[in-house]
């Protein structure tokens, strides 16, 4: 990891605290020594302010420029270690810690929330990497990020799980409403240019929807989520397949990617 830099702004917020500082030192040293001032001469009374002006000034100045530069630096660090904390390397987006403690407050609120959380996972991916090798199967799975952040919204979350599995939080007041927006992401992969990378290869993917309307967990909303991936995967693939909270959790309750009754 590159060491974290200072940039114009930070220099100049350290310069301007540097200053603060060194003239609060200033007047605190005027404020102890102004019995002694008043007590001498005139001559001697301006030297030793020469003084009380030139020390804060010649030693408080760099050393509180030095100081706070270090804690703004160690301030960058911290701050650049928690993103990678909670990104994933190779796409971007929220890991899986990070997705999950991005969701699971908004579930766990005292207002139950309208909202469907989208499993996907890249169909056959374990063929990309054993034909073009892992690095196109990163350059993929980068790919296939960009396709599926180009649909959705700033108030959604997005995360990468694991390997070629990642997920969507979207609040919407229907399930058939979160089913349209899982077709979205599933054709706007199906129709994207992976480039040269995959040669004449196309990629799609495969979308468990889980709808919640009343209270929930996280681990629950993401079972019934993955139980819908596995459905997707067992039709066929390249498809959407959406379970309703408030109905008995049987496959026939679910709708596929053209959202008509299964």
């Amino acid at each position: 990891m590159k060491p974290a830099k200072l940039s114009m702004r930070d220099y100049a917020v350290i310069m301007a605290v540097t200053l603060a500082f060194t003239s609060v030192a200033t007047l605190l040293v005027f404020a102890i020594d102004y019995t002694n001032l008043m007590a001498q001469s005139a001559e001697q009374r301006w030297r030793d302010i020469r003084s009380d002006i030139l020390n804060p000034v010649l030693i408080g100045g760099p050393t509180f420029f030095y100081l706070f530069s270090k804690l703004r630096q160690l301030a960058l660090t911290r701050k650049m270690l928690e993103r990678l904390a909670f990104t994933d390397s190779l796409t971007g987006i929220f890991n899986r810690r990070a997705f999950h403690n991005a969701v699971e407050p908004v579930l766990l609120s005292d207002v139950p929330v309208a909202a469907a959380m989208m499993v996907l996972d890249v169909d056959h991916f374990k063929k990309v990497n054993d034909t073009y090798g892992h690095h196109t199967g990163d350059e993929a799975l980068v790919a296939v990020t960009e396709a599926i952040k180009a649909c959705l919204n700033e108030d959604e979350v997005f995360g990468r799980i694991g390997g070629e599995e990642f997920a969507v939080f979207t609040r919407c007041a229907t399930p058939g409403l979160a089913a349209l927006q899982a077709e979205r992401l599933r054709a706007a992969v199906a129709a994207s240019d992976f480039g040269n990378a995959l040669q004449s290869s196309r990629l799609t993917i495969s979308i468990g929807v889980a709808f919640s309307d009343t209270s929930t967990t996280y681990e629950q909303l993401y079972r019934e989520a993955d139980a819908c991936l596995y459905e997707a995967k067992q039709r066929g693939r390249d498809c959407v397949v959406v379970t309703f909270r408030d109905r008995p959790r049987a496959f026939g309750d679910k709708i596929s990617s053209s959202v008509s009754a299964a």
